[in-house]
């Protein structure tokens, strides 16, 4: 398996993908970021799944999408319902 992905999945797309599919490759995306950022600050590994769970759990990341909302596209905007808590 690559890490290097052949396609950029386009708009409509995303629109039509199964909700828990959508959320299911977010969910994945956000947890990278999360231990990309705690990584480089170079906390020790305890630490970091500590903090990891603290942000990356379905609360958070909809106070998070609360926050944003305004910011969101059209599109981002028609997708995002779809899956709020």
């Amino acid at each position: 398996m690559s890490l290097r992905f052949s396609k950029i999945m386009e708009d409509h797309s995303a629109v039509q993908m199964n909700p828990l599919q959508l959320a299911y490759l977010g969910d994945v995306v956000w947890e990278m970021i999360v231990r990309y950022d705690l990584t480089i600050r170079k906390y020790n590994v305890n630490h970091m799944h500590k903090e990891s769970i603290k942000l990356v759990n379905a609360h958070t990341q909809a106070e998070i999408l609360h926050l944003i909302e305004s910011n969101l596209s059209s599109t981002e905007k028609t997708v995002h319902p779809r899956n709020s808590i």
